[in-house]
């Protein structure tokens, strides 16, 4: 119950980032300067905190479902996942869409240079790197990342409302789910590859096949805003798949 709760506030968030500016507070030109404050400031800030006290809270969204159904070594799993994904995510992933989204042709150097001009990769890097070397950061500063860093969920999430269109063009819903069918797809074949190749107990792949089934990264949205893309089909998609997994995870993990 106190897991669907939080998914629900976290849909009842971007409801809210529609409200205000349905009723003219902020408008749809203000995604830009709250998506470089999600991006560039509060989830660096929540990342250097949660690592130094690696204490997986309510606010992320397939970790307490997988904590709840299969229990603490679930966490482990999920994790080294996250971590992995968000590097590949905020890293590789994001140099190689700018560069297709510029249709220039992507030099190995631009590409690495993109790759290193990533605050959210080069956080992750800095921190995977102290933590190996067992450095910790002075207490002042994460008090100051652990204010900073607690603003994170909301502002992602009213974000992506402020973003959000639910009345579209036909051409927009047909990109949205285009690209959300490709999307699934590959989870589909992914979770086929997991399960029947990969040489893991039934345990972890459990864990993995749920986590496949998690929404897409609220950062997703902010990236398409550097890209100079559509951020409506974006916000669109990242919402519909909140709403996918809300029920999509629990019952994965119920199968299994």
């Amino acid at each position: 119950m106190e897991m669907l709760v939080t998914a629900l506030t976290l849909i009842a968030i971007i409801a809210l980032g529609h409200l205000v500016k349905r009723i003219g507070w902020l408008q749809a030109s203000d995604f830009r300067p709250l998506s470089i404050i999600a991006l560039r400031i509060t989830l660096p800030c929540a990342l250097v905190t949660s690592f130094d006290s690696f204490e997986i809270g309510p606010q992320l969204f397939a970790i307490p479902y997988v904590g709840a159904f299969l229990g603490p070594e679930a966490i482990v799993v999920a994790s080294m996942f996250d971590i992995g994904n968000a590097l590949a995510g905020a890293g590789i992933a994001y140099a190689w869409g700018l560069g297709l989204a510029s249709g220039r042709p992507a030099s190995l150097g631009r590409f690495v240079r993109t790759v290193f001009s990533s605050p959210v990769f080069l956080t992750y890097l800095a921190l995977v790197v102290m933590g190996l070397a067992r450095v910790r950061l002075p207490d002042p500063v994460l008090q100051f990342t652990a204010t900073v860093g607690a603003a994170n969920t909301f502002v992602a999430m009213f974000m992506i409302g402020v973003g959000l269109e639910l009345v579209l063009d036909r051409r927009a819903y047909g990109n949205a789910l285009r690209f959300l069918a490709t999307r699934w797809a590959v989870m589909a074949v992914a979770a086929a590859v997991l399960w029947f190749v990969l040489p893991f107990g039934p345990a972890e792949k459990a864990i993995l096949l749920a986590l496949l089934c998690a929404p897409m990264a609220a950062m997703t949205s902010g990236f398409t805003a550097e890209a100079g893309l559509d951020v409506r089909v974006s916000t669109f998609m990242t919402t519909m798949s909140v709403l996918v997994a809300i029920v999509a995870m629990p019952v994965v993990l119920s199968l299994l």
